[in-house]
């Protein structure tokens, strides 16, 4: 019999390859996996009510067949797609549900995220092209639907050498026998399920310790029989059976199956969503010969090009007519911004460019024009790593887990074992420090988001990350920087968005994230322009989160520490660049949050060193890097940075509006240190930060492991320091509180990040500095209880601003027109102590033309713009608590190219005497873009030199200036400087404007002007103490005192043919008036005095001017909102200064007006 044994092992080493593949059974098969990359798990959109999963052979379908507050009904349908029956089916759910009922079906195990459902017996077994249903009911709100499903039992082959089968004829008697087979399990895993199959010369009689699942000619397979279903490690399992037949049974062709759980099988792969199309856009790529370097100052922009912003809603016509004024086309443009870029056909000097610059920053359309600087920005992070040295892969230790403790597929050939969850040390320590997982423990209500990287490079097929598009990736060309620069984007990308609980690698921050980027080298070398782009494409898809690990090279950061004038130039300039372009995307109403790294030029490594050298092109700050082989026999000391403020990090960190950083947050890096005996943490600054008041939070940047490109490491994931590592963990904090409150603001991001980690009590310190280190469980509970702002739930202190918007019907100016829902957005540039959510807030003018808008208090800037006409810039508009602003009658000029083949428009006026009503001679005129713009620079030529005009004998002039609207400036010696809101057309129509000559401190001069209708308004001036009138100054009583002079006041001019001015002078000490009495200035419409339903006053586009001393004190505008009524009542002066009144009333007396 030992001899038989012998034989027949031999036999069965021959046969137990062919395994599976020659089985006729049914009932059980191999399982495959998925071919397909899953999708991390979807919060519920509250539409989708079915949801299916497939595995090979099998489909089951989850279907939500009723739902309400507290409770919902599901279904789930289970096919067999095979060719074979499935048998004693189980599904596997990856699932927060916690069904209180089940029916056709029984919970066989449930708990940590997973549920397992087994069949009720009489459905037990599924034939193939059949299916079988189960339901189920949940208590509490629906969760959302399985991250994944599985079909646990699904068999395959035991690989040969992980067992033996000796079989052996116990007995004999000719026409029968009895016969025995032990299973031998040669492994250090339990073998689940058995079943076996092979040939046998005999017929089975009987059997025991088995069952016969299926018989076909000499071919058995036999199944446990359920107490002895498993086999234990390095154990063993008998059976025996009676057969008949000949003598010399033997059994052959033995093959072992087990059943195994089948690797999750996901959903297929979502549908990529690509960038939305944001219109018209494109750019020039500058390469490295397109590069300029200014001698001078060591300046770096693109040769022969400018950048010009217009205000949204300009269009292209008016930017290339202004750019074929000087010779100039547009090779780039954002129709999304109205960003353009210019190119010259010959090459300018930088003064040429930069006076061209200056004229079309003159121009009302425009809103700024710059050079196309050259990017200076790199990837964000120190190492010393070999792959920057020698082309050499790095090898590190430790194994990260993804958040259900998967360790990614190459894990078993790594030293360290799977990093464990439960303390904050190890792989996963940056996660641990943060709260990221407790902050997971709301995924269930998690909605999906967009995030944006922008970097320098991507591996776009990393297994464990899913980009929906990329624009503009770099391709490997091999070398050692392209390299890097790849796998740099791509480590920041896993930090944020690394697939979660996908069995793959590591786990991002955000859960379910649709990921976008773009690089920032299209050509050689980037540029201001490719930098507008990007964001565009970005901002413009709706993306909320944007991360941005690249910063300015060192010697740039080192030589603005160092007070270097020329590199904090560079770096304001590009700042007011970026600044202008986020402003007017806030502005259009786009919502986002930009996180950037707060940059390594304090870095100590060997590679960061500098050398002083003289200015030139290889150093045009006075710094480069430091040569090792070189520098040393100059006699140059290599420099070590220390102590360089992040505001020199890059040209985010260097943005100075107030409301654009409120938007940009600035991280620093951490380092962690684990004390093993006591199990605690402590956390320091990282040494090679940069520091100061610009750095926001901080966040872990120390041996962070992350995805990476093949090339840079074998296992596809690899560890990296530096603040760009830090900044990718605050994009997925700000990345979940998106998911957790897809409503939010961005505007309370950065507050919400540095509250959480005060609330936790965490900082660390660096040279007097406290930097915060947020918690995301916290800042995730802060955005679901984020309430907002509503306009029209006012619970903070507003105003109401109102006025009118025409347009003129040509060029010509010579009549105009109300235009109907022309937009009007008012930009926050200031709200005290409020600061609000909104940036901007838009409306629109109703059919007649005219808007009323409940504001916060606040000054604004006012973009108002229409189709087919320039828009207009109205600066510094101040909306007062409770109060009432009518800003009177906008007037948009219309395009049209030139009839006379240039570009310059022009502006008549002619300038009197406010006091006297003589015309002005010898007055010098100046104009500057937009309206009410008191600060900006004046309209220039084609050359730079400011455009300017003087009064001639009549006081008349003629302004040469390009179309648009614009704030003239007319001064003179001896008069308070008058400025006026015009629009430049073609027209020979002149503007009357008033001057005021200089008054003393107690003097005040009220000049009332207006249109042309209605022919006659009159000021009116009076003194009342209690009830009594004790002064009133009007036409037919022209000057008036009180109390020996103590009060007095005179009119001045009296103007009865429309337009005025009509001037009043008074004077008054403000401090003696007493506690009752009040001057009070009214406006009669004397040409409608006996109609009480007049509404001629309100549309008369009358403004009063207040003046004192040599300076505008208050303008005011006749309320529009306030309907019919033939007195304004303007404003009062009482012991506490000028009170605005803003009020219309009916009174057809004059002496009882006041």
């Amino acid at each position: 019999m030992r001899r038989l044994r012998e034989t027949t092992r031999r036999a069965l080493a021959i046969v137990l390859a062919l395994a599976l593949a020659m089985s006729p059974l049914g009932g059980w098969r191999r399982a495959a996996l998925a071919d397909q990359p899953s999708a991390a798990p979807q919060a519920w959109d509250k539409t989708t009510t079915e949801r299916s999963y497939e595995g090979d052979g099998w489909r089951a379908t989850f279907t939500l067949t009723g739902h309400w507050d507290g409770g919902y009904n599901a279904s789930v349908k289970v096919e067999n797609t095979s060719g074979a029956q499935i048998e004693d089916w189980r599904l596997e759910m990856s699932w927060e549900g916690e069904p209180s009922h089940v029916w056709g079906a029984t919970v066989e195990s449930h708990g940590d995220g997973t549920i397992v459902f087994r069949n009720a017996d009489w459905n037990q077994d599924i034939p193939k092209g059949s299916s079988v249903e189960f339901g189920m009911c949940g208590s509490s709100t629906f969760p959302g639907f399985p991250a994944s499903c599985r079909m646990p039992g699904a068999e395959e082959g035991v690989p040969e050498g992980d067992y033996s089968v000796d079989f052996r004829v116990d007995s004999d008697w000719g026409s029968g026998r009895t016969c025995s087979v032990t299973i031998e399990n040669k492994t250090d895993a339990e073998l689940r399920d058995w079943s076996l199959a092979f040939e046998l010369e005999n017929e089975i009689a009987d059997i025991w310790g088995a069952t016969v699942t299926s018989h076909d000619g000499g071919r058995y397979v036999v199944r446990n029989p359920g107490y002895s279903q498993n086999i234990a490690p390095h154990g063993s399992v008998s059976f025996g059976f009676s057969a008949t037949g000949p003598s010399g049974c033997s059994l052959t062709g033995a093959s072992l199956t087990r059943h195994v759980a089948e690797a999750a099988v996901r959903p297929p792969e979502r549908e990529r969503e690509p960038l939305e199309d944001i219109g018209e856009a494109h750019y020039k790529a500058p390469e490295e010969g397109d590069i300029a370097t200014d001698g001078a100052t060591g300046l770096r922009y693109v040769k022969r090009q400018l950048l010009v912003s217009a205000y949204p809603g300009t269009g292209r016509a008016p930017v290339e007519a202004a750019a074929r004024e000087l010779g100039a086309e547009v090779v780039g443009l954002i129709a999304l911004t109205d960003d353009y870029q210019l190119e010259f056909p010959e090459e300018r000097t930088l003064e040429e460019l930069e006076q061209s610059a200056a004229w079309f920053r003159s121009l009302s359309f425009v809103s700024t024009a710059t050079l196309n600087l050259a990017s200076e920005e790199k990837a964000d992070f120190t190492t010393d790593d070999a792959m920057y040295d020698d082309g050499q892969v790095a090898y590190y230790q430790g194994v990260v887990a993804d958040s259900n403790n998967h360790p990614f597929g190459r894990a078993t050939t790594f030293k360290g074992g799977i990093d464990s969850w439960a303390d904050v040390d190890g792989d996963n320590w940056g996660l641990e420090a943060l709260n990221v997982p407790v902050a997971w423990d709301r995924k269930a209500e998690f909605a999906p988001v967009r995030v944006g990287v922008y970097d320098a490079g991507f591996e776009e097929h990393h297994p464990d990350l899913i980009f929906d598009d990329v624009v503009d990736n770099i391709v490997d060309d091999g070398t050692k920087d392209t390299r890097g620069d790849i796998a740099h984007g791509t480590h920041v990308s896993g930090v944020i968005a690394a697939g979660h609980n996908n069995k793959e690698g590591i786990s991002g921050v955000a859960t379910d994230t649709r990921l976008y980027a773009c690089t920032n080298q299209r050509g050689n070398t980037g540029c201001s322009m490719a930098d507008k782009y990007a964001y565009a494409r970005l901002i413009g898809s709706h993306i909320k989160v944007i991360n941005v690990s690249l910063g300015l090279i060192t010697p740039i950061q080192y030589a603005a520490s160092q007070g270097d004038a020329d590199a904090q130039k560079f770096i304001k300039e590009g700042a007011g660049i970026m600044g202008e372009f986020f402003h007017k995307l806030l502005a259009s109403g786009y919502d986002f949050v930009i996180v950037t790294s707060a940059g390594n030029a304090n870095s100590q490594l060997k590679g960061n060193r500098l050398a002083q050298v003289p200015k030139g092109a290889d150093a045009p700050y006075g710094y480069r890097m430091y040569d090792d082989q070189t520098d040393p026999g100059k006699g140059i000391s290599p420099i070590h940075p220390s102590g360089i403020p992040a505001k020199y990090a890059s040209v985010l960190t260097a943005i100075d509006d107030e409301g654009v950083r409120q938007r940009i947050i600035v991280v620093g890096a951490v380092e962690h240190s684990w004390d093993k005996d006591t199990s605690s943490v402590s956390y320091t600054y990282a040494s090679f930060c940069d520091i100061g008041d610009r750095v926001d939070v901080c966040a872990p940047g120390v041996k962070i492991l992350s995805t990476v490109p093949t090339f840079y490491n074998a296992k596809d994931y690899a560890l990296m320091d530096g603040t760009s590592m830090a900044a990718p963990y605050i994009s997925g904090i700000a990345a979940l509180m998106y998911q957790a409150k897809p409503s939010l603001n961005g505007s309370m991001i950065k507050e919400a990040l540095v509250e959480s980690g005060q609330e936790r009590g965490r900082s660390v310190n660096r040279e007097g500095y406290d930097y915060w280190m947020p918690d995301a469980a916290v800042c995730c509970d802060k955005a679901r209880a984020y309430k907002g702002s509503d306009l029209n739930d006012v619970t903070w202190p507003t105003g109401i601003l109102c006025g009118t918007v025409k347009g003129h019907d040509s060029a010509d100016g010579s009549t105009t027109k109300t235009l109907a829902k022309a937009s009007i957005v008012a930009i926050r540039k200031s709200t005290g102590e409020h600061n609000l959510d909104g940036y901007s807030i838009g409306f629109e003018t109703d059919s007649d033309g005219n808007f009323t808008q409940g504001l916060p208090q606040g000054t604004y800037d006012l973009i108002l713009r229409a189709e087919g006409y320039l828009p207009i810039c109205a600066h510094d508009v101040v909306v007062e608590p409770d109060k009432t602003v009518n800003r009177g009658t906008f007037v948009l000029g219309k395009w049209e190219e030139p009839p006379f083949g240039g570009f310059f428009y022009s502006v008549k006026g002619r300038v009197i005497d406010a006091l006297s009503g003589s015309t002005i001679s010898g007055a010098t005129v100046k104009a500057r873009p937009g309206w009410d713009n008191a600060t900006g620079a004046y309209a220039t030529g084609l050359l730079g030199d400011e455009k300017s005009a003087t009064t001639r004998e009549d006081g008349t002039f003629d302004l040469s200036i390009t179309p648009g609207s614009y704030t003239v400036e007319v001064s003179k010696d001896g008069y308070v400087t008058g400025r006026y809101n015009v629009v430049a057309t073609t027209s020979d129509d002149v503007t009357s404007m008033a001057l005021s000559p200089t008054l003393p401190q107690d003097e005040y001069r009220i000049i009332l002007t207006w249109g042309d209708t209605p022919r006659d308004l009159d000021s009116h001036l009076t003194l009342r103490s209690g009830g009594e009138k004790r002064l009133h100054v009007c036409y037919y009583h022209k000057s008036d005192s009180v109390d020996g002079g103590r009060i007095s006041a005179r009119l001045d001019l009296d103007d009865t043919t429309s337009f005025g001015p009509e001037t009043v002078t008074m004077t008054v000490d403000v401090a003696s008036l007493g506690e009752n009495e009040l001057i009070g200035y009214f406006v009669h419409d004397y040409s409608n005095r006996s109609r009480p339903d007049s509404r001629e006053l309100s549309l008369s586009g009358a403004f009063v001017r207040v003046y004192s001393g040599n300076g505008l004190m208050a303008t005011y505008y006749v309320p529009r909102d306030k309907g019919a009524g033939t007195v304004w009542h303007v404003f009062d002066i009482g012991r506490n200064g000028i009170i605005p009144a803003g009020e219309l009333s009916h009174e057809s007396n004059p002496g009882s007006v006041g």
